[in-house]
């Protein structure tokens, strides 16, 4: 499993396309599990791996990076 920003994906409908290329998803982090993910600190490489600057950690810039809230079903 790789974990990525949710910002690096577009979606419409149920498609959903990721911006990065093929060596940065390849030399993507892997985690066995969710429960992996639960630190803040590997949340912050994820998001650096990617490019992305965490939300949280920008002071007033805009969460431009970030796409709007989705209702997953």
């Amino acid at each position: 499993m790789v974990a990525v920003p949710l910002g690096t994906l577009s979606c419409a409908g149920q498609d959903c396309t990721l911006d990065s290329n093929y060596e940065r998803l390849a030399s993507a982090p892997i985690f066995l599990s969710k429960d992996e993910l639960t630190g803040r600190k590997v949340t912050e490489d994820v998001y650096r791996h990617f490019g992305v600057q965490p939300y949280w950690t920008e002071e007033e810039s805009p969460r431009r990076e970030m796409a709007p809230e989705r209702h997953w079903k």
